[in-house]
C-alpha cells in the first residue's frame, strides 16, 4: 500500500509549519538566535528577544518575556518540530534545517519592509538625507549619531539596537543610507543586508564593524554591500564612516 504524504492528506506542509512559526516577533527573534548559535539557554533567548524592545522598566520586560517564551513560544515551536527543550538545564536546541529556516525568516522580515526603501519623489522629502545606524551597543550608536549630526548639516540620523528593530523602523520610514554592525545577538548585519537587498538593490548599505573575515567580506560583496568600514580605537573611524556615508547619500 502506497503511503500518502502529509500534504496530500490535507495536513500541514513544511511551508505551513514555518509560516506558523514566524507569525510573532518573539518567535522570529528566538529562531534568528538559534539559527546563528544552534542552541541557547532560556535566559539567553530572553535576552535576545528583548534586544531592541523599548520599555521603561527592565523588570517589567523580564516579568513578561520569560513566561511567554517558557510556557508559550518554546513549547509551540517544539510541537512544530523546529527545536527541542531540555527542562533540566533549560537549554533549547534547533532541530530545523538552518538553511530552510533562514530563507523563511528572511522572507518574513523582508515582507515587512514594503516600499519604504524606495527613493523619495517629493522634493521637500528628498532635501533631508536620512541615515539609519544599527548596532547593539548604544554607546556606539550615540557616538555615531552625535558625530554625524555635528559635521553634516541636513543629515537626519536614527538608530536601532537590533536587526529586528531595524526592520520595524524600515517598514515605517524612508532612509537614504543604512549603516550596520556585523555581529549582533540573534540576526547579524549580514542578515540585515540580505533582507534589505530583497526589497531594494540600490539603497546604500555600509557595514561598520570590528569583526569580519575574507569569507564575510566576500558574502557581503556578493549581496552588493556599498562599503566596509573598520571600527578602530581612534576618532578616524568616524571620519572614514562619515566620508563613506556622504558619498553614499550624494549618489542616491
Amino acid at each position: 500500500m502506497n503511503e500518502t504524504s502529509t500534504q496530500e492528506r490535507g495536513g500541514p506542509s513544511q511551508t505551513d509549519t514555518l509560516i506558523e512559526a514566524i507569525m510573532t516577533t518573539n518567535r522570529r527573534r528566538l529562531l534568528f538566535h538559534l539559527r546563528q548559535n544552534g542552541s541557547a539557554t532560556v535566559d539567553e533567548l530572553v535576552e535576545a528577544v528583548e534586544r531592541g524592545t523599548e520599555v521603561e522598566s527592565t523588570d517589567e520586560v523580564d516579568s513578561l518575556t520569560f513566561p511567554t517564551l517558557y510556557h508559550l513560544d518554546i513549547p509551540k515551536l517544539e510541537c512544530l518540530g523546529l527545536l527541542t527543550f531540555n527542562p533540566v538545564d533549560e537549554t533549547v536546541e534547533l532541530t530545523a534545517d538552518p538553511t530552510v529556516l533562514g530563507e523563511w525568516l528572511d522572507l518574513a522580515v523582508g515582507t515587512d519592509l514594503g516600499v519604504q526603501l524606495d527613493p523619495p519623489t517629493d522634493a521637500s522629502e528628498a532635501a533631508e538625507r536620512r541615515v539609519l545606524i544599527v548596532d547593539d551597543d548604544p554607546d556606539i550608536t550615540d557616538l555615531i549619531e552625535t558625530y554625524l549630526q555635528s559635521v553634516h548639516d541636513g543629515l537626519s540620523v536614527m538608530t536601532a539596537g537590533s536587526v529586528d528593530e531595524a526592520i520595524s523602523v524600515l517598514s515605517d520610514q524612508r532612509f537614504d543610507c543604512i549603516v550596520s554592525d556585523l555581529q549582533m545577538p540573534a540576526a547579524s548585519g549580514l542578515d540585515l543586508l540580505k533582507t534589505v537587498r530583497k526589497a531594494d538593490s540600490k539603497i546604500p548599505f555600509l557595514l561598520f564593524t570590528g569583526h569580519g573575515s575574507e569569507d564575510v567580506a566576500s558574502e557581503a560583496v556578493e549581496h552588493n554591500v556599498t562599503g566596509y568600514v573598520r571600527k578602530t580605537h581612534d576618532s578616524t573611524q568616524f571620519d572614514d564612516l562619515a566620508r563613506q556615508i556622504q558619498l553614499a547619500v550624494d549618489s542616491r
